[in-house]
């Protein structure tokens, strides 16, 4: 019912088709994801998800990392057991660090900031391009989009063999465009076979009239078909013309030497937007450190580490602009 009588469409009933398979499909992915149970209630880490709302599509990229044990992963590979009480390896932590900034401060390095930075010999103190991460954990974030992409991919295809019935006939005169099965077919039905029923189901009835042929059959077609319509959270980005672009390390920079006048100086970025920008990752930490606190063991050494996170850089971004904690 809530669906038939959406608000969003109470000046637009044309849009009453596409809310209702949008929310069809965000409800199955939550589904798939165990963010919401077969009622519709909230389950497990929904409330981080809903939490970190702004960061789309940060928080379910994060949720893939949990899921997969990517953090885990980077304590064994230091040697570090999961239930280890002893302090935590600087290098574990600024690995836990890197992931997160890849995450949550996804921002780009202006080309003429890193051509400056890169003339000056490197003897700034203040890196200004995030590292790259590690090949196990770049594949957790190419996982996470491949099983988005299934989950909307199977969608659409289910949504297909559903709607042929109305996506096969023409807009205005609803003449059905694809020929009936039959014993003996004519040469035009064949004809009609072999130029209306191909692979361009997927698109709209309009675009196939206006002689717009798109072939979506391939996986890899689909995927940059919708990929503006897809949270995907991609590793490396390129510009329009394929040049690589750079994520800026700022965040990241911050929390391993807390000084402001590099970033300033060095990172393209206004006061006040370094400022709010180490303000959100603060908050950032903080409220996965909470959910963890709630929701994991107390003796689990990611947990630890997330406390450790949060507690070094509030503490960096509290000494930087000399805010005191009363």
């Amino acid at each position: 019912m809530i669906l038939n009588r959406s608000m969003m469409c109470a000046e637009k009933p044309e849009m009453q088709f596409v809310v209702q398979h949008f929310l069809l499909l965000a409800m199955d992915y939550l589904q798939r994801e165990g963010l919401i149970d077969r009622s519709g209630s909230p389950v497990g880490l929904a409330g981080l998800i809903t939490h970190l709302f702004y960061t789309d599509p940060a928080n379910f990229a994060l949720l893939s990392c949990f899921r997969q044990g990517v953090f885990h992963r980077i304590l064994a590979r230091h040697g570090v057991r999961r239930s280890a009480q002893s302090k935590l390896p600087v290098r574990v932590l600024e690995e836990m660090m890197l992931v997160v900034s890849h995450l949550f401060s996804r921002l780009f390095v202006h080309p003429f900031m890193k051509k400056k930075h890169d003339a000056s010999g490197r003897r700034t103190g203040s890196a200004i391009v995030l590292p790259s991460l590690p090949p196990p954990i770049a594949d957790a974030f190419a996982t996470y989009n491949a099983g988005l992409y299934s989950a909307v991919d199977t969608y659409l295809r289910v949504a297909r063999t559903n709607l042929v019935d109305t996506h096969c006939k023409l807009p205005l005169s609803h003449f059905d465009i694809i020929p009936t099965r039959s014993e003996a077919e004519t040469g035009i039905e064949m004809a009609l076979k072999e130029t209306a029923f191909k692979p361009q189901y997927l698109v709209n009835c309009f675009t196939i009239l206006s002689a717009q042929s798109v072939t979506l059959d391939d996986a890899m077609d689909l995927f940059q078909y919708l990929k503006k319509c897809i949270p995907v959270l991609q590793v490396e980005e390129t510009d329009q013309r394929g040049r690589p672009r750079f994520f800026n390390v700022f965040a990241y920079d911050f929390y391993k030497h807390g000084a402001v006048r590099n970033l300033e100086q060095w990172s393209g970025l206004q006061s006040s937007d370094i400022f709010h920008r180490l303000k959100d990752m603060s908050l950032v930490l903080k409220a996965i450190r909470r959910v963890l606190e709630e929701l994991g063991p107390a003796d689990d050494a990611v947990v630890r580490a997330f406390q450790v996170l949060s507690d070094t850089f509030t503490a960096n971004f509290n000494k930087a602009y000399h805010i005191r904690k009363y």
